[in-house]
Parts: C-alpha cells; sequence; structure tokens
C-alpha cells in the first residue's frame, strides 16, 4: 500500500485465521513517505483473505484485500562434505574448506563454519552469513585435529547444523642441522 505523502496515514491490517478475525495496526505513518510499506505477519499455514485499511488524518479510507497462501518453511539440507574429506591427515595449514547443502523451497542459503582444534564439539564461529559453500582458511597449527561443522540457514530462518568432521595438518617440517 502506499502513502500518498499529503497527509498522516494509519494502517490496518485484518485477517481471518481459524474462524477469527485478527488486527494488525500501525499509526502515524510518516506523510513524506511516498513508498510502499510491508511487514510479517504469523499465520499459520493456510489461504487467507487479508485485508488492509489505510485511513489518513482527514478519516479518508482506502480498502485493500488479497488472498495471500501462508506455506510451512522447509529447512536446508544436511550439509554434506567435499573437501577435504572426513578425518584426512596430512592436510595443508591453509586448507580450503567445502561443503554442500540446499534449500529444498528454492531459497537462498547462508553458513557459519565452526571450526576448532582439539575439541570434538566445535562451537567457535569463524565465519557467519557466508555466502559461497566454501571457505579458505589459514594460519593452522602443525600435526593438529581440527573438528569442524557447518549450519545452513535459509531466507526464512530455518537452520539445519550439519555432522562434524574432522582433519589433521601435516607434520611440521624436520629441521636438519
Amino acid at each position: 500500500m502506499t502513502n500518498s505523502g499529503d497527509a498522516t496515514a494509519n494502517y490496518i491490517i485484518r485477517f481471518k485465521a481459524n474462524g477469527e478475525i485478527h488486527e494488525v495496526e500501525a499509526a502515524e505513518e510518516d506523510p513524506d513517505d511516498s513508498g510502499s510499506e510491508s511487514g510479517d505477519l504469523s499465520l499459520p499455514v493456510g489461504t487467507y483473505d487479508v485485508t488492509a485499511e489505510v485511513v489518513d488524518s482527514q478519516n479518508n479510507v482506502q480498502t485493500f484485500t488479497q488472498t495471500v497462501e501462508v506455506v510451512e518453511n522447509t529447512p536446508p539440507t544436511e550439509p554434506s562434505l567435499n573437501n577435504p574429506s572426513d578425518e584426512a591427515t596430512g592436510v595443508s595449514r591453509q586448507p580450503t574448506l567445502d561443503w554442500s547443502a540446499s534449500d529444498p523451497d528454492g531459497g537462498t542459503l547462508s553458513y557459519t563454519v565452526k571450526l576448532e582444534k582439539g575439541n570434538p564439539d566445535p562451537e567457535t564461529n569463524i565465519a557467519t552469513g557466508l555466502t559461497d559453500s566454501s571457505l579458505a582458511v589459514s594460519d593452522l597449527d602443525y600435526d593438529s585435529t581440527y573438528y569442524w561443522r557447518i549450519v545452513a540457514t535459509d531466507e526464512h530462518g530455518g537452520t539445519t547444523a550439519g555432522p562434524v568432521w574432522q582433519f589433521t595438518t601435516k607434520p611440521s617440517p624436520m629441521m636438519i642441522d
């Protein structure tokens, strides 16, 4: 809905869910804002006729009705490992961690990477909000076991944590006297 900019507008959104009529009201919209307004309503899965009323300061009323379908969000698939392989040894101290996941609803995913040395239940986030399904890490210690996991998040907030994987970095180079 659009505020024409000539008067303060109040918005009333009405919807019927499970036989009950609900109202959401947003008062005193900025009169200089001529943009469209939107917001989130939490509704159970189903189809609804949503009616919005715009009432300006002179009590002029405009009504808009639209049928909306609320569908259940399916969380992302469990992240799967591409590289390095689980329990790999001799891994570079600067590996690229690579994984795959998808959103059954076709949405965009972001990822959180958790990585810790010696902790089989990694909690430390080394990257959040990634949109690529790989991450180059650096400065890992020699001859150390690292545990990592991916948490995939879809654009509607659905999350799926992958299993914990591990790898061991290569030994320190030998010094010859």
